[in-house]
Parts: structure tokens; C-alpha cells; sequence
């Protein structure tokens, strides 16, 4: 299994129903990531999604930001299931030089509305971030360095630069 995200969402809105999630996930997704919430979105039309989601044995995981308020913090830990994804910098995805030093107090504040776990993703490309992130959460998400490392690679290469990435990425490789 694995997380599926969306990027449009007013189709799978407009599509909540068992069968949808139930036929459209059918083993090979473990949860739905959902990107672009708005705060009152969440009351608007989720009770239904999410008990189609809970009947397909699915997870709805939701993003916060670190200029996320404690109030929406808290929507979103009532309503996500799964784990919670925390954006560890505001701004866009991509590489980073370092972790930023106002992600201890984010994560603070998310880990005292919630008992989900908490993954932390953007701008991690490195194994050092990689360890920093890993004191404070449960998961890193590794996305624009993964895919950079097999857009870099000449196609034959692939596999290769990808798993001597992971393995550098998880310490297996040193």
C-alpha cells in the first residue's frame, strides 16, 4: 500500500461515496493525503467523505503548516487519521541547506492537540536532515531530492542512483 494525494480535488468531493473510495482504492492504497484543504472546508462536507474512507479501510492525512493556527491544528487532528503531515518551512518544496530552527516548536505545537503520528516533509535532502527531522517526529518525507536523484540519472542508471540514495538517506549506505 501506500498514500495517495490529490490535486484537484471537486471529483473525489463530488464522488464520496463507499464505492467510490472502496473500488477506486482497492488494495494498493493505505490512505488519501489531502493537500489543499481549506480550514472550513473540513466541516463542510467531510463527516461523509470520511466515513466512506473509514468503510473502505482507508486514512485521510492532512497537511499543517508551520504558520498553521493552533485553532486549524486542532481541526485537523480531530478529523485526519493516519498520521499528520507537517510542512517543515513555509514557501515552496525543494532542497534546503538545513532544517529550519522554528520546526521543534511547530511539532510541539501539533504534537500537543494529537496523538497521530506526525511526518515531517519539504525541503529534506539530506541524511543529516534526515536525523535532525527523526528526533522530532515519526517520519520523513523525502519527495523533490528523490525525485531529482532519478531525474539526474541516465535512465539505465536508475534503480541504482535510487537505491544509493535510500541507503544513504536511512544510514544503511555508510
Amino acid at each position: 500500500g501506500g498514500v495517495a494525494g490529490e490535486a484537484v480535488s471537486g471529483g473525489v468531493v463530488a464522488r464520496r461515496s463507499e464505492e467510490w473510495w472502496g473500488g477506486r482504492m482497492d488494495g494498493d492504497v493505505d490512505g488519501w493525503g489531502y493537500m489543499t484543504m481549506q480550514s472550513g472546508s473540513i466541516m463542510r462536507y467531510e463527516d461523509s467523505t470520511l466515513d466512506a474512507m473509514k468503510a473502505a479501510g482507508l486514512h485521510m492525512m492532512y497537511l499543517l503548516a508551520p504558520t498553521s493556527t493552533n485553532q486549524r491544528i486542532g481541526v485537523i487532528a480531530e478529523h485526519g487519521s493516519g498520521f499528520i503531515y507537517c510542512v517543515s518551512v513555509t514557501g515552496i518544496t525543494g532542497a534546503r541547506a538545513a532544517v529550519s530552527d522554528e520546526l521543534p516548536a511547530f511539532i510541539g505545537r501539533v504534537r500537543a492537540q494529537t496523538k497521530l503520528p506526525l511526518a515531517v516533509g519539504f525541503g529534506i535532502s539530506t541524511r543529516k536532515h534526515v536525523e535532525e527531522v527523526g528526533r522530532l517526529a515519526d517520519a520523513t518525507v523525502i519527495g523533490a531530492a528523490f525525485v531529482e536523484t532519478i531525474a539526474s540519472a541516465p535512465r539505465e542508471q536508475r534503480s541504482e542512483a535510487i537505491r544509493a540514495f535510500m541507503e544513504e538517506m536511512s544510514g544503511r549506505g555508510t
